[in-house]
């Protein structure tokens, strides 16, 4: 159970993220045995994906802001895209804005593309164009994650200068949120694997968890095991609450 001992603003699931619920549910497989070590790695592949994708959006950011025209910043776009995608050693970008095209080094088109048009502030019509240079497995759009074109249309939105001020402030708070989940996750599996009792290992967990929320000063885990109860030391039942069921 995670309690929060203060009243915040409603998010997903009351005052909690989206991502916090799976989180939780997340952390409960792996405490519960059910999450095989192929499901951690995955996990923390899934989380690792974003963070990248989340890089590639602030150096965007900062070359859009550094550049004097669009027409300087997009070659460097070019160049910090691939990094971001899944296999970036196979990922070439294409830019074509204003009669003009940009491309990465060693670009060559291939079948295996996703692409993403963006219109700029003067309303020119552009397009990014990002291709996979041998076949992968297919995924949400061809061999590309949903959260790959969930990017892109970020990047469309940086570049025609629209909802910056917003998208930043959700980017940064996601990046926070990814990073402390991914800690917490890599913590847990630790702290398991080390093979102590049960009852040093869930107080152990219990203890790291509330600084994977979105509000650690105000956060409190109580873990209900075998009719056992471990709680940190500010522990309080309040009604802002989310739990999951450890399966035995």
């Amino acid at each position: 159970h995670i309690y929060y001992l203060k009243k915040y603003a409603d998010e997903d699931y009351g005052p909690f993220l989206s991502e916090e619920r799976h989180f939780i549910e997340n952390l409960s497989a792996l405490i519960s045995g059910v999450a095989s070590r192929e499901a951690l790695k995955d996990l923390i592949h899934s989380n690792t994906e974003r963070l990248k994708e989340l890089k590639g959006i602030n150096t965007t950011s900062q070359i859009l802001k550094r550049s004097k025209t669009l027409e300087e910043a997009l070659p460097k776009i070019c160049k910090i895209l691939p990094p971001s995608f899944q296999y970036p050693e196979h990922t070439v970008v294409r830019i074509k804005y204003n009669k003009e095209t940009y491309t990465c080094p060693n670009f060559y088109e291939t079948p295996w593309s996703i692409v993403q048009y963006f219109n700029s502030a003067s309303n020119k019509r552009g397009v990014i164009e990002v291709f996979y240079t041998k076949e992968f497995p297919e995924l949400d759009e061809g061999p590309f994650l949903k959260e790959e074109r969930n990017l892109l249309v970020n990047m469309a939105g940086l570049i025609s200068g629209r909802a910056v001020k917003d998208l930043f402030s959700k980017l940064q708070k996601m990046n926070v949120e990814r990073l402390k989940e991914l800690d917490a996750i890599n913590h847990t599996s630790k702290i398991i694997e080390e093979g102590n009792t049960v009852d040093e290992t869930l107080m152990r967990i219990c203890h790291i968890l509330p600084a994977s929320w979105q509000y650690p000063k105000h956060t409190a885990c109580r873990i209900v095991f075998e009719g056992k109860e471990y709680r940190t030391p500010n522990f309080e039942d309040t009604e802002w609450m989310q739990s999951e069921q450890i399966a035995t």
